[in-house]
Order: structure tokens, then sequence, then C-alpha cells
């Protein structure tokens, strides 16, 4: 009995490199060719945060709230705002006005290996009187 435990263990372990090989093909990464090393992400900014922030106080001074819209968006490598959604809602007047403010805002894109890129973000906004 201790052989065939012994046979099929051996089996096994013969099995899991081609199984890893098939498992890696499944997802594309089989490739050993190796690229330029990374300088990282750098996240996108908001160019002139003062020009949002003004749009947003006179919001919260119409509608006097303290309370923080979630937004996801993607930032273009132009640095434009683009597909703006709300993840956590005020209530809907807000949140409209709110994602128009977002999408009028210039951000400076985010950059990988010192090149603009379009990448998805989260932001919030924190609103207060």
């Amino acid at each position: 009995m201790q052989r065939i435990d012994v046979a099929i263990s051996l089996f096994a372990v013969m099995l899991l490199p081609s199984a890893a090989l098939a498992l890696d093909a499944t997802h594309g990464t089989t490739s050993t060719q190796v690229s330029g090393i990374s300088t990282g992400v750098i996240a996108p900014k908001i160019v002139n945060d003062g020009q949002l922030a003004r749009r947003i106080n006179t919001l919260t001074q119409t509608f006097p709230t303290v309370d923080e819209v979630l937004l996801t968006l993607q930032v273009d490598e132009k640095g434009q705002a683009k597909n703006v959604q709300i993840v956590k809602s005020v209530n809907p007047y807000l949140d409209a006005h709110v994602v128009e403010a977002v999408r009028q805002a210039h951000f400076q894109p985010a950059t990988l290996n010192n090149r603009a890129i379009s990448i998805d973000m989260d932001l919030t906004i924190s609103l207060h009187p």
C-alpha cells in the first residue's frame, strides 16, 4: 500500500509544473521575456483644486450639509475626467452638481515610466458649509 501512495505522490509532483504552466497559459503569463523596469505609477492630481473647491463651496452654501460624496472616475492621458460615477451619494441634486464640477476639473494625468496614462481612481469630495 505504501508503494501506491508514494507513486501517486510522485506522479502528482510531476504534474504540478505542467498544471502551473497550463494555468499560466490561460492567463497569458507564460512569457519569460523581460520588459523594461518600471518607475511605478504616479497618481493623477487635480491641477486647479481651488476652482473645484469654489464650486463645491457654492453648492454647500446653497444646501448646507456636512457629508462626503465618493466618486469613481477615469482620468485620461490628457487629464480629463471621464466616466464619473457616484459611489456614495448625498442626494441627487448635490450629486449631479459634484459630478459636473469634477467633469470640468483638469487633472495632471497619471504617469508610468514618465509617460501619461489613463487610470481609474476614487475621489472623495467633502461637503461642509
